[in-house]
């Protein structure tokens, strides 16, 4: 492992737009269930909506405010934008046909992804090429988006936009058709609250998030803030036990910490100066333990951050299967699994790419960074080549 594994990895929104804009039928933002599992966006609108009733834990609700906030920019006209508003109007329009939401005439836009990037190209003079989103243009586009997000939901519009949210969500439940219910058995257990036929555990309802970067303000602050947004609004109350005194070391020692560790494996495989744990055995760092998804769309692991008793403001990663550490996991046949270490304060990422192999393996482990220089968190997603999983991101700490 070396700097040679440094790569470009997708913020946590706009592998969200990433994964709803596939062209399988299977996924799209009009499967409201599927939304449940988008964190960049679940993050996005926590901080906006904190002091309402709506559970941005569900799905439904996530996809009527997707509805509310696209109707509100339907309004402006259609030729070419000439101010940023109508800009960032055009913008939000174009990431609601690119995750297929619903025309002017509440039709579902075509499930192929190349037919909503040739309809956004007609409608709204957005190159096809400016809606990849791994192109920097398209940066362009989702900074556009967030502006719009943060105006629409400012603290003087709330009760406008909760209102209109709750008036969709009847209109959803109205649309919905009715089954007749099943015929009562008295021997048949009462099924457990929220907990969706399949699924891992009950469905939660979203926490607060502290410490998410406000959408508006400076456009340099909206850039810096693609790389880092949902990674520091994952920290919560416990932040401060996540705060460590790294802040106070001087720059000179953090730039050895960072040549001494940065995209090397913790096990020492690369000199025993970077040897940081197995043995000493490592510790755990407070973090959130967000589910990784594997190829068929299962939970197959979450991801785990530790840190050494023996290296100072060192973080890295680990994907364990089934929260355990001796479980094993056999990689499908094409898939690789990549676990990527983030510090957003210097933009740095390491990419430590898992393909896979004759045999089942035990968990996957990312590269070290130091936390000198800021945070760190680490993300994990498998992809093909030409299909990828949604990212998984931990909350973003010190060591």
């Amino acid at each position: 492992m070396n700097d040679s594994g440094k790569g470009r990895a997708l913020p946590p929104i706009i592998a969200d737009i990433d994964w709803l804009s596939s062209d399988s039928p299977e996924r799209g933002a009009c499967k409201a269930i599927q939304l449940e599992e988008r964190s960049g966006l679940q993050r996005l609108f926590a901080e906006k909506m904190r002091d309402t009733d709506l559970d941005l834990g569900r799905g439904e609700v996530i996809l009527a405010l997707l509805r509310v906030i696209d109707a509100k920019a339907r309004p402006f006209p259609g030729e070419p934008p000439s101010s940023t508003e109508r800009s960032d109007a055009h913008r939000t329009l174009a990431v609601g046909i690119l995750i297929r939401l619903y025309d002017d005439n509440d039709e579902l836009y075509p499930a192929g992804i190349r037919a909503r990037r040739s309809i956004v190209e007609q409608k709204l003079g957005i190159g096809w090429r400016d809606t990849y989103p791994t192109r920097p243009a398209f940066l362009k586009v989702v900074e556009g988006y967030l502006r719009f997000v943060d105006r629409t939901l400012a603290d003087h519009n709330r009760v406008e936009i909760v209102s209109a949210v709750k008036k969709e969500l009847r209109r959803q439940q109205d649309e919905r058709p009715v089954s007749p219910a099943p015929a009562l058995e008295p021997s048949a257990p009462e099924p457990t609250p929220g907990l969706k036929s399949g699924a891992l555990g009950p469905s939660r309802k979203l926490k607060r998030n502290r410490g998410i970067v406000a959408g508006g303000g400076a456009l340099a602050v909206v850039v810096i803030a693609l790389a880092a947004w949902f990674a520091l609004s994952g920290t919560n109350s416990n932040s401060s036990e996540n705060a460590s005194d790294t802040a106070t070391i001087p720059m000179s020692d953090a730039a050895t910490l960072e040549r001494l560790y940065d995209g090397k494996d913790p096990r020492g495989t690369e000199g025993e100066a970077s040897h940081c744990a197995d043995p000493p055995p490592s510790e755990e760092v407070v973090s959130s333990h967000p589910p990784v998804e594997g190829p068929d769309g299962t939970r197959v692991g979450t991801i785990e951050l530790r840190s050494s008793p023996k290296c100072k403001a060192v973080v890295w990663g680990r994907v364990l299967w089934n929260n355990d550490p001796a479980a094993t996991y056999q990689i499908p046949r094409g898939w690789t699994l990549h676990v990527i270490t983030h510090r957003p304060d210097t933009r740095d990422y390491f990419d430590q790419p898992e393909p896979s192999h004759d045999s089942p393996i035990p968990y996957a482990l990312s590269a070290m960074m130091s936390t000198a220089r800021g945070c760190v968190f680490v993300e994990a997603y498998f992809t093909d080549g030409v299909r990828r999983t949604a990212s998984a991101a931990t909350s973003c700490v010190s060591a």
